[in-house]
């Protein structure tokens, strides 16, 4: 196995964590239970998932470059998606420190349900897509897709970041930031909405694709 591309590896994932901590215990401190609880459940998947990739399937792991949002977002849409999950986190971690509107234990255990199921099919996009992030970019990279979770709803990466979004403020346990969060599904469907009207135009294939699979987000709804 190649020694540089674990540590490489190693370096990424440790990264995000420290990213990830100072995010949910700055607020709230360490004395967050809730926030090691999302901790865990965040961490020891994605380390089943590093090794099993770093064993079975390293080429994977060789061929991506680190997740940038601004490949997948617009300036403009990156600075509101990071501004937005900022203050959802010390709004979250606030209304832990100073016991505002907080979330009992049946409202937590509903939203780290919804949480890992979300977490579960973003997971299986990701397999789908070989591991690859398949926010809309440019027409030129997208592939289309219609089996799987993309012959159920067209956008599912985009559904399960919304679930997982949504639910991981309930799960940790502020009404506050559980109710802002509702913001990003709403700037998700503008997006989605522009998006089709591009892929409509420029994707060959796509009209088809919507006759076949009719729902963008949510099956006989949206």
């Amino acid at each position: 196995m190649d020694k540089k591309l674990i540590l490489e590896t190693l370096g990424k994932f440790l990264v995000g964590i420290l990213i990830l901590m100072i995010l949910v215990f700055a607020p709230a401190g360490l004395g967050f239970e809730r926030g090691w609880i999302f901790m865990g459940l965040v961490i020891v998947p994605l380390i089943i998932i590093i090794a099993l990739m770093l064993t079975q399937r390293p080429d994977l792991l060789e061929s991506r470059r680190p997740f940038d949002p601004k490949e997948f977002f617009t300036k403009k849409e990156t600075i509101i998606f990071c501004s937005l999950i900022l203050v959802l986190f010390v709004m979250c971690g606030l209304s832990n420190r100073f016991k505002w509107a907080q979330v009992g234990k049946t409202g937590m255990l509903v939203g780290t349900v919804f949480f890992l199921a979300g977490y579960a099919m973003f997971l299986e996009v990701l397999r789908e897509n070989d591991m690859k992030f398949h926010f809309y970019e440019s027409i030129d990279n997208l592939e289309l897709k219609d089996t799987g979770l993309y012959g159920i709803i067209r956008h599912p990466m985009y559904a399960a970041s919304i679930i997982m979004m949504i639910f991981m403020w309930l799960m940790l346990g502020s009404y506050i930031a559980f109710g802002i969060s509702f913001v990003y599904l709403g700037l998700v469907i503008v997006k989605i909405i522009f998006e089709e009207k591009e892929l409509d135009k420029e994707m060959p294939g796509y009209a088809d694709y919507k006759t076949f699979v009719k729902y963008r987000l949510i099956p006989f709804i949206w």
